[in-house]
């Protein structure tokens, strides 16, 4: 059920952001723009979302192929991960322009049921990743966990 909720949430996101940017680019519904239909990136993790998109040219592409051809200017909109946002303006701050989150959701840690007592106890503080990232490459049984 959730990812269901998280597919119709994103469609609803991403059908926004085109009207918003038809809006702020003074293209309507009735008059496409003289560039053609709006093409959106989508990250392989998000095709379904984008699939369902209408009126638009979807390229479903791993985000690191849509990184590194930014500049090219053949992408109106790059629905990604934050992550991938980060890494091509890290690469390319021209080419990214003003970007804002269209939704955000919880990351949450996924472990093995026999290491979730023991990675909870390591981690009682709350501070989760930098206790994880803190602890990376030392030996389970040094961590609590059963050798």
């Amino acid at each position: 059920m959730r990812r269901v909720l998280a597919v119709v949430g994103a469609v609803m996101i991403v059908a926004l952001a085109v009207v918003v940017r038809g809006a702020l680019d003074g293209d309507s519904d009735d008059e496409p723009s003289s560039s053609g239909p709006l093409v959106v990136a989508c990250d392989p993790d998000l095709r379904a979302a984008c699939e369902a998109l209408d009126g638009v040219d979807v390229r479903i592409e791993d985000s690191a192929s849509t990184a590194g051809a930014l500049q090219g200017g053949e992408t109106d909109a790059w629905l990604t991960s934050s992550a991938w946002l980060e890494v091509a303006a890290s690469r390319t701050p021209e080419a990214i322009g003003e970007a804002e989150a269209l939704a955000t959701s919880p990351v949450v840690v996924a472990s093995d049921p026999d290491r979730a007592d023991a990675m909870a106890d390591l981690c009682e503080d709350g501070a989760v990743w930098r206790c994880l990232a803190a602890s990376a490459g030392q030996p389970w049984g040094e961590l609590g966990g059963s050798p």
